[in-house]
């Protein structure tokens, strides 16, 4: 009897059973999401520091946070570059969050999805592809064909035209030999002077991430006061950018 004089019921054999099977049943579930979670605890934590720098426009740290490939594939002031530019079309990052619901692991290696919004009020939905700690892909398909640009730009300022003549498309180079390519462009350096400073101004690329239009503004010495818009066509061969126009001014 209780103190209340009333009896409690007894504990049947049935109750225990339910009580155990309900345990066992949370047990496995903390264990399924453990097995889910645990792995998925460093991946996100790359994806959380990207997103801090993101905000933060810390973009020679994210570059850091970039595979040794991707390194060698784009430069710190390319990537950085890219990234500035995008700032200047469509507003900063102003928020960027990454979830553990949205960690995948795929093979050996990992994906996490991070929702970025822009001062413009463009969301973008990005999937960084992570390889141990590091970003195995570059997070923006802009940057490529921006690094393409830029190294055309930094060709003519340098007057090394056959550079710039190896980053024509195929297409291009089987209908001009570099010889006369070259003679073009110190042809245009008598009449207008060379190329003083090639700024890129706007990166505009297609949906599906395979072609991209880059217009710069292009002074020469003798030219008029402020440059010139110079449109570049770039498109996407295989794994490489190239130009696709002859981009004069």
């Amino acid at each position: 009897m209780t103190a209340s004089g009333i009896a409690s019921p007894p504990v049947t054999h049935a109750r225990r059973v339910a009580w155990l099977v309900f345990g066992g049943i949370c047990l496995i579930a903390l264990g399924l999401a453990a097995w889910h979670f645990i792995p998925a605890i460093g991946p996100y934590q790359t994806a959380a520091g990207y997103c801090d720098d993101l905000t933060h426009q810390r973009y020679a740290a994210i570059y850091q946070r970039l595979s040794s490939n991707v390194q060698a594939a784009v430069s710190q002031a390319n990537f950085v570059g890219a990234e500035q530019l995008a700032d200047q079309q469509a507003g900063k990052v102003t928020q960027c969050s990454a979830s553990l619901l949205t960690i995948s692991m795929q093979g050996n290696g990992t994906q996490a999805q991070v929702t970025e919004q822009r001062r413009s009020g463009i969301t973008i939905v990005a999937t960084l592809h992570l390889a141990g700690s590091r970003i195995a892909v570059l997070p923006d398909p802009a940057i490529m064909p921006f690094a393409v640009a830029q190294s055309f730009c930094n060709d003519l300022t340098a007057q090394d035209y056959a550079g710039a003549y190896h980053l024509l498309s195929d297409t291009i180079t089987a209908q001009l030999a570099q010889d006369r390519y070259v003679k073009l462009q110190q042809y245009a350096d008598q009449t207008q002077g060379p190329v003083t400073s090639c700024v890129i101004t706007r990166l505009d690329l297609a949906k599906d991430d395979t072609s991209a239009t880059v217009t710069a503004q292009v002074q020469r010495q003798h030219g008029a006061s402020g440059g010139s818009a110079v449109q570049m066509q770039l498109a996407k061969t295989g794994t490489d950018w190239q130009i696709t126009n002859l981009p004069s001014a």
